[in-house]
């Protein structure tokens, strides 16, 4: 009896440790144990009964319950007090059972190594395609100085490497904000503007296009804004070379002040070809021509002439309309630097103008190996490929540049020229040709956003205005333009232009006869002036839109060039 007693007693002991045997719980956690960024806790659950809940403690209060496998719960270690803590599990079943599990564990995310180790690995991981890891890496840093502008950079870039553009523009703004002259916030900000240019699409045309604008234009400011503040570090020298300071201001595209620099001594170092060339590169680049032309005729006199500068001149006498003489100073450009890029940019250039297309690939693909990379590269890739009718590798090309160089005016002119000549060879009107022209001038306008002054987007603005109807604005473009290049006949061609069109809309309305006279009589004297300046347009009628596009399309192309040799 007492053995059987026994037995029973023996009996329901086992039964009861089945019972609590018969619900378990495993976590992948130890005692102790260090954890940082953000961390997740799997958790496993056996139990005869169905689980109804698991829920996860950090120290007292309940953080989450998950009532389905697999059971696993995260924790944002960095929105959480450094060091230890006690997490526990407990989970639920449908016959009332449950099983609880706790730990002492380390929130370390290695506070104490400081900003700069945390970003400096952010930087790595992210140049190593790590990016989740980055962004914990970045985020550590923030959090140990929330203010720290390499933290606030190293999670933008890692935000922007990630495709998340608004996050890393939202950091990115943050640091510029934070410090306005910061260059590597303002490139970023330019390359987010472009991503989100290149890919803005939609229903809405209207709508597109003003997003296109305003990051394209936002883009270009932002590329500008870092080549002036580069340009303003470097101080004019009181006595020594001036090239270091010279150099600095062609890359702003300060033309002006490289011309007023050395407007005034530049004749007493005509044997210096690194300041006369950089005289005749702001020259040109100003529209200067007939000074430019007289800074010429006193180098092939008195100076040395080099290939650079044989290259200017080439592009000097073409925008005159002097294609022997161009063709001249071209074949010493080859002659002094044969297989040199500068030959290579010389020629490409002149070929298109000159309308030789078909000798223009071979140029930039001898190019090409020198520069693989360069946005001037782009620039002509992107214009042998749209004259050559393929409009994707056009675009790809443009997009390529402007991401090396947002603030690429010739680039940028390109497109938008690109786009306009859909409305001609369409035949686009209303609605259609209004959204392409709108279109166009969002990448004439980020051209001014580059360089305010630039008639060659100045020029480009007034005929696409023209082709749009928007009449008062193609004057006020074409003056300005003319403003910007007062010696260039292709600005007073586009005036006489505008004019001519503002002369034919005033004749319309009785009481602007006398202003219709005073507009034909403007539109003459432009067209004079461009006669005079460039020998091709004498004779020619005020051209539309249409035949404004053409020539500067094709003729009337600004130059790009290298930066002149230092000696």
């Amino acid at each position: 009896m007492f053995a059987k007693r026994f037995l029973g007693v023996g009996l329901l002991t086992s039964l009861t440790a089945l019972s609590m045997a018969a619900m378990t719980m495993t976590v992948d956690l130890k005692e102790g144990q260090s954890i940082s960024g953000s961390f997740k806790f799997d958790v496993r659950v056996q139990s005869d009964s169905v689980v109804n809940s698991v829920e996860f403690y950090l120290g007292d209060d309940l953080r989450d319950t998950d009532e389905s496998t697999p059971y696993q719960f995260g924790i944002d270690t960095l929105a959480e007090p450094e060091g230890k803590v006690k997490v526990t599990f407990a989970a639920y079943n449908g016959a009332g059972e449950s099983v609880k599990k706790s730990f002492n564990i380390v929130i370390d995310n290695q506070l104490t190594k400081g900003v700069k180790f945390h970003v400096d690995r952010a930087t790595e991981l992210t140049r190593d395609g790590k990016l989740d890891e980055a962004i914990q890496a970045a985020r550590i840093a923030l959090k140990i100085d929330k203010n720290d502008n390499t933290a606030r950079m190293a999670m933008a870039r890692a935000n922007y490497a990630m495709k998340v553009y608004d996050v890393a523009q939202k950091y990115a703004e943050d640091v510029v904000m934070s410090d306005p002259k910061n260059v590597d916030g303002k490139a970023l900000l330019a390359a987010i503007n472009l991503r989100r240019a290149f890919a803005a699409s939609g229903g809405n045309a209207a709508e597109t296009n003003r997003i296109i604008k305003d990051a394209l234009v936002n883009a270009a400011s932002a590329q500008r804004d870092i080549l002036i503040l580069e340009a303003d570090a470097v101080k004019r020298p009181t006595s020594g070379s001036l090239v270091p300071y010279l150099d600095a201001q062609i890359k702003a595209m300060r033309y002006n002040v490289v011309a007023s620099t050395l407007r005034a001594d530049y004749e007493k170092n005509m044997d210096d070809p690194a300041l006369t060339n950089r005289f005749l590169l702001a020259l040109y680049n100003t529209g200067r021509f007939e000074e430019a032309l007289k800074v010429i005729n006193n180098i092939d006199r008195y100076g040395s002439p080099d290939a650079y500068y044989f290259s200017l001149k080439s592009f000097v006498l073409q925008a005159l309309g002097n294609t022997t003489g161009s063709e001249g100073a071209e074949k010493e450009v080859i002659l002094e630097d044969p297989s040199g890029a500068l030959s290579k940019y010389t020629q490409a250039q002149l070929a298109i103008a000159r309308r030789r297309i078909s000798v223009v690939p071979g140029f930039v693909a001898e190019l090409e190996r020198s520069a693989p990379s360069s946005a001037d590269v782009d620039y002509f890739k992107s214009t042998i490929a749209f004259m050559g009718s393929d409009y994707d590798r056009a675009l790809g090309s443009v997009q390529s540049g402007l991401l090396s160089n947002p603030a690429h005016v010739a680039l940028l002119v390109e497109r938008g020229n690109q786009i306009l000549e859909s409305v001609f060879s369409q035949n686009l009107t209303g609605d259609a040709l209004s959204d392409r022209a709108t279109l166009s001038q969002a990448y004439f306008e980020a051209a001014l956003a580059a360089r305010p002054e630039s008639y060659q987007a100045l020029i480009a603005m007034t005929y696409s205005h023209l082709v749009n109807g928007q009449t008062d604005k193609a004057v006020g473009y074409a003056r300005a333009a003319v403003a910007a290049a007062p010696e260039y006949g292709g600005a007073y061609y586009a005036l006489a232009g505008a004019l001519r069109q503002a002369q034919v809309d005033a004749q319309g309305d009785l009481s602007k006869r006398a202003v219709a006279l005073t507009y034909r009589d403007q539109a003459d004297a432009a067209l004079l002036r461009a006669g005079q300046l460039d020998s091709r347009l004498k004779g020619q009628i005020a051209p539309n839109g249409k035949s404004m596009w053409q020539y500067i399309y094709y003729t009337g192309r600004t130059a790009i060039l290298p930066m002149p040799p230092k000696e």
